[in-house]
């Protein structure tokens, strides 16, 4: 019998098989999240882009713009300018929350790898055992040919 299939007969041996598949899974799930975030993230990043170009157009308007927009909207330029100023700050803090989001699925991410480099230290050690003492009883069931003669 060969060492694979000493080690693919231990439901033992392949029970890490599955702890294996099941942290890859999870890695790839972390993964997921974090491509999901870090879209966000680029999503609001365009959005602030185009929050603060409206924001200073409205810096500095016109008494003619000021009163257009006033009658229209209930506010001036420098009412809409810190209308959007305020939320290019609201932007900014939920870009934060979202790196924060980034870094902390990247230890997630860290420690499923070094889950699974555990893992598959200890299905080798485990294997290892496995076989040698599969040889031993194998050796023990030869039996002792040293002092047969040919004849």
């Amino acid at each position: 019998m060969n060492a694979y299939a000493i080690k693919m007969a231990d439901s033992k041996y392949t029970a890490f098989d599955q702890k294996i598949r099941d942290a890859h899974q999870e890695k790839r799930r972390i993964n997921s999240k974090q491509c999901i975030a870090m879209r966000e993230l680029c999503q609001l990043n365009h959005a602030l882009d185009l929050v603060r170009s409206k924001s200073w157009d409205l810096e500095s308007t016109p008494a003619k713009t000021d009163k257009i927009l006033d009658e229209t909207t209930g506010s001036d330029g420098e009412g809409w300018f810190w209308t959007y100023h305020n939320a290019a700050e609201e932007m900014e803090k939920t870009m934060i929350q979202k790196c924060i989001k980034v870094a902390n699925l990247a230890v997630d991410y860290d420690v499923c790898s070094t889950r699974i480099k555990g893992l598959i230290v200890q299905q080798k050690e485990y294997g290892d055992k496995l076989v040698q003492k599969h040889n031993k009883k194998k050796r023990r069931l030869l039996p002792d040919v040293h002092h047969l003669t040919w004849t």
